[in-house]
């Protein structure tokens, strides 16, 4: 997925890690503690997700999601729903659970 995407946007590139569940929560919440999280990550919804929101680091996905409507029709609406928080959507779930993508807050290119 990742060199697929290197492929076809030369000026931006993509890495891919992987962690297990402990390590990757604790490099997160560094990452967010210092307010330079990576720009897709996946994470949880309720009091984790508020907080990341709190401290501006997760971009709300709410208009994106308006100009791609069948998007949000593609998961089941409960799973959905983890990724909102007072009415707008901040995660998008990736798999039959809870673990979301995530888009931090920041440079990002069009």
């Amino acid at each position: 997925m990742s060199q697929a995407f290197n492929k076809s946007h030369p000026d931006i590139q993509s890495t891919v890690q992987f962690f297990e569940n402990d390590p990757y929560k604790q490099k997160i919440q560094i990452a967010i503690g210092t307010h330079n999280p990576p720009d897709i990550f996946t994470g949880w919804g309720g009091g984790v997700l508020k907080s990341y929101i709190d401290a501006g680091d997760v971009y709300d996905l709410t208009s994106d999601l308006e100009i791609r409507p069948g998007l949000g029709k593609s998961v089941s609406s409960i799973r959905y729903e983890t990724g909102y928080l007072e009415g707008k959507v901040y995660g998008i779930p990736i798999r039959p659970g809870v673990e979301q993508f995530l888009v931090s807050v920041g440079p990002h290119p069009e």
